[in-house]
């Protein structure tokens, strides 16, 4: 209980949906990125991404692994693609 405590502190206290469109749109679009290119993408300061990255792992809608260079990769889970697939869907209809 007190390492959910802890997590949640590091999460944003309010979620822009928005910015959790375009940071699951990148890794959609792009595959596996690193924290800095998804931050970069996003228009996001890189704290503020840290943030956002932690609250959509703790939603389980992106891993998080490291690669042959030990460097942290970032990716969509089924469950973060079937998020995408629905904000495409509602963007769709609007038009």
């Amino acid at each position: 209980m007190k390492i959910e405590k802890e997590k949640l502190r590091r999460t944003p206290r309010r979620i822009d949906t928005e910015v959790v469109k375009r940071i699951i749109t990148i890794l959609h679009d792009g595959g596996t990125e690193r924290k800095t290119k998804i931050s970069l993408k996003a228009h996001l300061s890189y704290d503020k991404c840290l943030l956002y990255l932690e609250w959509l792992e703790l939603m389980g809608l992106i891993r998080k692994e490291n690669d042959a260079n030990n460097f942290e990769l970032i990716d969509l889970t089924g469950k973060g693609n079937e998020l995408y697939l629905r904000y495409s869907e509602s963007s769709s209809h609007v038009l």
